[in-house]
């Protein structure tokens, strides 16, 4: 599987008509954050493909386009932040992917940017997703219920009583 993965700045070879001819063989574009929401709309209209993304410790809420509207999502795309998608393929096997946004705090003033607390927090509200996509159910309610030390947190033993059992 060939994946375009972009980050931080926008690439004259990529927002550009040229972009199928060169980079058509791509099934998979994810955003890693600090780029326009236009950017990653041209690139999903030019190559019609799926683009997940998430926000990078630079990137606003919303952002103004060049016709005055006021967005806070990329069109087309899918943000993936604190989420697990499978992304199923035609006859192959399915993509996991998990979004983790942002980075850690280093100023006061990004929207972005979290403690070491926060970041491990929002990491681990990822685990149950990752776990119920990856093992067979009851193996994943194990897992969620008790971890390598010891039982977790009660929000996560009450999410694994939705998890589909064997």
């Amino acid at each position: 599987m060939k994946i375009l993965a972009l980050s931080d700045e926008v690439v004259d070879a990529l927002y550009s008509p040229g972009i199928h001819d060169r980079y058509g063989d791509v099934e998979l574009v994810i955003g890693c954050g600090d780029l326009p929401f236009y950017y990653l709309e041209f690139i999903v209209t030019m190559l019609n493909v799926p683009l997940f993304y998430v926000p990078g410790n630079h990137d606003k809420p919303s952002q103004y386009l060049s016709d005055g509207r006021i967005v806070s999502r990329a069109e087309g795309c899918e943000s993936i932040d604190g989420h697990v998608r499978r992304h199923e393929r035609r006859g192959r096997p399915s993509v996991l992917l998990a979004g983790l946004g942002g980075s850690l705090r280093y100023n006061d003033s990004a929207a972005h940017q979290y403690t070491q607390a926060e970041m491990a927090a929002r990491a681990w509200g990822l685990a149950p997703g990752l776990l119920a996509n990856r093992l067979p159910p009851s193996e994943a309610i194990a897992r969620v219920e008790s971890g390598p030390e010891g039982p977790r947190a009660p929000e996560l033993r009450e999410l694994a009583t939705l998890l589909p059992r064997s």
